[in-house]
């Protein structure tokens, strides 16, 4: 029966997606109906008592320190400097984003909704944090978190990432479509192709962009790599033997000359990184368009296996 009424939502969502563009992005930031549901045995909103949140944070809490001591954690953090400097994937909400809610960052998302998101999404939104804190604070915050920085950052990334987000969506309603009207599937092959197309060609844009970023703020970049290089706390166990050496040998300059010559070196070294990363970036873009088509029929022949069968 739930398996039924699911697939009844899922239906009557798809065929109002052209009325209200932005609902794939809400149910992305949601999730659907089955993960939605709330357990019979959670005990309904008006009941919760400060504790009972303050024992999940706890939890959180537990289980980000958990995360940070594993061994893969720890391989992340060593390439923190370099990603502190580039960023992260525009696609994806970032570790930070998972953090536990700070005070008052409640207020500041909310806001962020009103400003950038229908009526009716906030008021979704807002019910899910009434019905279920736990939910909201896991699934939605760091959702809510990428966005706001994306938007502040750059808005018209901000749409470009909510049209990808919104073609995924559709790309997994599909699949209702695809199980219940077999007749109908040639026009969902090519509904499928489109979607794909779509979201490839908004990837490249997207990465075409951070490409450009890159190279236009080439200097600051730089000049942030080397104030990260000399941070106390950096882990600079990733980074080449030369940076390392350069490093210690600063810490140990005997006076501010040598001192001096041996930060213009971490400068030349930091320069040489930055400007990898953009020949590799390029390097990737060229192969990108030039596989485009190929790429573009892999995936859309993936997404058609990966689709139900009767």
């Amino acid at each position: 029966m739930r398996i039924r009424r699911i697939e009844i939502l899922s239906a009557a969502l798809g065929r109002i997606l052209t009325r209200r563009p932005w609902l794939p992005l809400l149910v992305l930031l949601l999730g659907t109906p089955a993960t939605q549901a709330q357990r019979p045995d959670r005990p309904a909103t008006s009941q919760r008592s400060d504790d009972q949140r303050d024992a999940f944070r706890e939890r959180m809490r537990q289980r980000r320190e958990a995360r940070e001591a594993s061994p893969r954690s720890r391989r992340e953090r060593t390439r923190a400097p370099l990603e502190r400097v580039l960023g992260g994937s525009p696609f994806q909400p970032q570790p930070e984003d998972f953090a536990p809610l700070q005070p008052g960052e409640e207020r500041q998302l909310r806001r962020f909704m009103h400003d950038h998101m229908p009526a009716e999404m906030q008021k979704r939104i807002s019910f899910l944090l009434r019905r279920s804190p736990e939910a909201f604070e896991n699934r939605v915050v760091p959702r809510l978190r990428q966005l706001r920085r994306v938007f502040d950052t750059d808005p018209q990334l901000g749409e470009l990432l909510a049209r990808h987000m919104a073609n995924g969506q559709r790309i997994n309603l599909l699949g209702v479509q695809w199980q219940r009207n077999p007749k109908d599937r040639e026009r969902l092959r090519e509904t499928l192709r489109t979607l794909v197309a779509e979201n490839y060609r908004i990837e490249s844009e997207v990465l075409a962009e951070r490409l450009a970023t890159m190279r236009r703020d080439r200097g600051q970049r730089i000049a942030d790599l080397v104030d990260l290089y000399q941070d106390p706390e950096a882990n600079l166990s990733a980074e080449p033997e030369a940076v390392r050496t350069t490093i210690d040998r600063i810490h140990a300059a005997p006076d501010d000359k040598a001192r001096q010559r041996l930060r213009d070196r971490l400068h030349e070294l930091a320069e040489k990184r930055i400007d990898r990363e953009i020949a590799q970036a390029e390097k990737s873009l060229r192969k990108r368009n030039d596989e485009e088509p190929r790429a573009i029929e892999r995936e859309w022949q993936r997404q058609i296996h990966a689709m139900p069968r009767p």
